[in-house]
C-alpha cells in the first residue's frame, strides 16, 4: 500500500420489519395501514476528508384507502404517508485540496405527503385517468463540506475546521421532490371496420424542485407543465400497429439534471425538446 492509503473495518447489521392492517369497510372500498423500517448499510467513501459513512434507516407510515364506485366504473385510490430517515446517506460534488469530489454524507429527513390516483371508464371506449402528488420534503440536519471559499452551497457556512468548511443545509428539499406533481390522461377508442384506433392524450405538471446539492437558482428545475399525444392504429388480431406520437407538444424547457465543476461553471442538462415520431409493430408467425 502506498502513502495515504485508507483503510477501515465496519460492521453493520440490523433487522428489519413491517406490520399492516386492513379493513373492508365494503365490497368495493377498504382501509389499510402500514409500518415499516429499512436500513442500508454505511461504508468505506474514496475521500480522505468522509473516508467513512454511517448506516441510514427509515421509518414509513402509510394509511390509505383503495375504492371503486358506480358499478365499478370509477376506482379511486388515496394514500397518505411520513417517512422519518436518519443518516440519510447523500452523495454530492464539492472540491477538497482543489480537487473535484464526491463525499457520501449523511443527514436526517422527514417526507409527508398524499397521493391521489383515480380512473374513471366512461361508456366502453373513453378512460379518463390521473394522479396527483403533494409533497413536503425537508432535510432536518444535512452538513456538507468544501475546501474553504470554494463552497457554492446556498446554506449558511458554520465555519473552517482542520482546513475545511462546513455548511448547515438544514431546511433545504429533498431533490427531485415537487411541492405538487399532477398527471391527467384520456385515451378514446374508435373501432373503424376490423381496426382500433386508439387516441391519447396527457398532460403532465410538476412545481419547483431541486436537482442538486448545491441547492443554487441555476440548479433548481423551474414549474412546468408538458403534454404527449398518441394516436395507434391496431389491427384487430393485434399482429400489428402504427402509432404517431408528439412528445412535449408545446416544447416547454426545463432542468432534468445539473453539476457545478472544480471552476464554479454551471453544467445543466434539460429535457428533450418537441419530439415527433412514427412507431411500426409487427409480429411474424
Amino acid at each position: 500500500m502506498g502513502e495515504g492509503f485508507i483503510q477501515s473495518e465496519l460492521d453493520y447489521s440490523e433487522t428489519t420489519y413491517r406490520i399492516g392492517v386492513e379493513y373492508d369497510v365494503a365490497e368495493d372500498n377498504l382501509l389499510y395501514a402500514t409500518f415499516e423500517t429499512g436500513y442500508r448499510a454505511g461504508g468505506v467513501d474514496l475521500s480522505i476528508a468522509a473516508p467513512t459513512y454511517d448506516p441510514e434507516y427509515i421509518d414509513a407510515f402509510t394509511i390509505g384507502s383503495k375504492n371503486r364506485f358506480l358499478d365499478n366504473t370509477v376506482q379511486l385510490n388515496l394514500e397518505a404517508f411520513h417517512w422519518k430517515y436518519d443518516d440519510q446517506q447523500v452523495t454530492y460534488f464539492t472540491t477538497l485540496d482543489g480537487a473535484s469530489s464526491f463525499p457520501i454524507a449523511n443527514g436526517d429527513a422527514t417526507i409527508t405527503g398524499l397521493d391521489i390516483d383515480m380512473i374513471w371508464q366512461i361508456g366502453r371506449d373513453t378512460t379518463i385517468s390521473g394522479n396527483a402528488q403533494f409533497l413536503d420534503s425537508t432535510y432536518d440536519s444535512l452538513s456538507l463540506i468544501s475546501d474553504p471559499g470554494r463552497g457554492r452551497f446556498d446554506c449558511q457556512s458554520t465555519g473552517v475546521t482542520n482546513g475545511l468548511e462546513s455548511y448547515d443545509c438544514a431546511g433545504q428539499s429533498l431533490l427531485y421532490s415537487p411541492d405538487f406533481g399532477a398527471d391527467l390522461t384520456v385515451n378514446h377508442n374508435i373501432e373503424i371496420n376490423e381496426y382500433n384506433l386508439s387516441l391519447t392524450a396527457q398532460a403532465s405538471h410538476r412545481a419547483e424542485q431541486a436537482t442538486n446539492f448545491l441547492f443554487v437558482e441555476a440548479t433548481n428545475a423551474k414549474s412546468y407543465v408538458t403534454f404527449d399525444l398518441d394516436a395507434t392504429l391496431m389491427s384487430s388480431d393485434s399482429d400489428w400497429s402504427l402509432s404517431l406520437f408528439v412528445r412535449n407538444l408545446t416544447d416547454e424547457q426545463f432542468v432534468a439534471n445539473s453539476n457545478v465543476n472544480n471552476r464554479g461553471i454551471t453544467h445543466a442538462v434539460h429535457n428533450p425538446p418537441r419530439t415527433f415520431g412514427l412507431r411500426l409493430r409487427a409480429e411474424f408467425y
